[in-house]
């Protein structure tokens, strides 16, 4: 089996750690994604095909019907 190298065109900064955050230059406005160092949730909410920029994940609460 042989692996894939994989070019990581594209990164920004985890806006709640500052760890970078490479992607592919295929990354697209509202994809989410997991920072590799803290684990938070991220929306791409902008790529300019070398730079993108994130924002965290809204936090989606549970509806108890009210």
């Amino acid at each position: 089996m042989t692996q894939e190298a994989v070019a990581w065109t594209a990164s920004g900064c985890c806006p709640l750690c500052d760890a970078v955050v490479a992607l592919r230059d295929t990354a697209e406005a509202g994809e989410v994604i997991t920072c590799p160092e803290c684990r938070s949730w991220l929306v791409v909410r902008s790529s300019d095909g070398s730079r993108i920029g994130f924002e965290a994940a809204p936090v989606v609460e549970e509806d108890w019907g009210q």
